[in-house]
């Protein structure tokens, strides 16, 4: 299963104690990108309309956040490995995977969710990501997936 992203963003060990102080640094982070400090605002309040519409997808201790920003030109990839597990809907969390398209994606963001999806939904894929340790090995692991069968 290939799934085409490069990763835009990779923390290895960030301490977050609450999904808001997690979306906060996601909306930093995209705000970062695109050097558009009003970015902040948008992205933080499309992350928490999303988890209060429940369209967030747990698979594996990976909390997978997806969302659709006006004003970013291209889909954003971003991967944080929480230092400390928190609880997502009474489920711990140690890892957040974050896909945001633009709104102008209509099912091209599915598609690209529909694949993520199943390639975290793959246990030996999912426990080489949880066993990487470092930003290069967790970048071959999403640019090179079939790699992490041969390692079963």
């Amino acid at each position: 299963m290939h799934y085409d992203c490069d990763l835009d963003v990779i923390r290895t060990s960030y301490p977050a104690q609450s999904t808001s102080r997690i979306y906060a640094e996601i909306a930093k982070d995209v705000s970062a990108l695109w050097r558009q400090p009003e970015l902040f605002d948008r992205v933080e309040a499309v992350l928490r309309k999303s988890e209060d519409d429940k369209s967030f997808v747990i698979e594996e201790n990976i909390l997978i956040c997806n969302a659709k920003v006006s004003d970013i030109d291209r889909p954003v990839h971003m991967l944080y490995r929480l230092s400390e597990s928190i609880h997502f809907e009474d489920r711990p969390i140690n890892l957040v995977f974050v896909l945001l398209s633009p709104v102008e994606d209509g099912p091209f963001h599915l598609r690209r969710l529909s694949r993520l999806t199943r390639l975290l939904g793959d246990s030996v894929f999912c426990k080489k990501l949880h066993q990487s340790d470092d930003k290069d090995s967790i970048r071959a692991q999403f640019m090179y997936p079939e790699l992490s069968e041969q390692v079963a």
